[in-house]
């Protein structure tokens, strides 16, 4: 089983995209409270979670933060400000003692969608569904 094959949106794309975003996919793990980036760096990477728990923080004056989401394995982070080229809005914390989340280079992304439209596809879907998202969560 690949590494990509059940991430959505790259579960979409052709193997071959798959395999090759797979070859330059790095790892990075971390513990409860790190941090995998934090708001204004700039989203250089899509990043899906691979194992444990992340929680997208952004914070407040006065150091408080507000939670905007908990994601978990096989869920994509982070992909609307990579998509756009733009800096995170929200820090990526690890939220259990164990985490796992695997990056993909911007520009590879952007590379193989150009080429794959299932692929282009899914990301757009994917960054149209965090919008939804956080419209239901400004509806509560």
């Amino acid at each position: 089983m690949g590494l990509l094959e059940h991430v959505r949106p790259f579960s979409r794309g052709n193997e071959a995209s798959r395999n090759a975003l797979a070859t330059v996919a790095r790892r990075r793990v971390g513990a409860n409270g790190e941090r995998f980036w934090r708001a204004g760096e700039p989203a250089l990477d899509f990043s899906f979670v691979r194992r444990g728990l992340v929680k997208l923080v952004r914070p407040r004056s006065g150091g408080r933060s507000d939670i905007v989401g908990i994601f978990g394995p096989g869920e994509a982070i982070g992909v609307v400000a990579a998509m756009r080229g733009d800096a995170y809005p929200v820090d990526a914390v690890a939220a259990t003692d164990e985490v796992e989340i695997v990056q993909i280079p911007r520009g590879d992304v952007i590379a193989a969608a150009r080429h794959d439209a299932e692929l282009a596809l899914a990301l757009a879907e994917t960054c149209a569904d965090r919008a939804v998202r956080l419209g239901d969560m400004h509806a509560v």
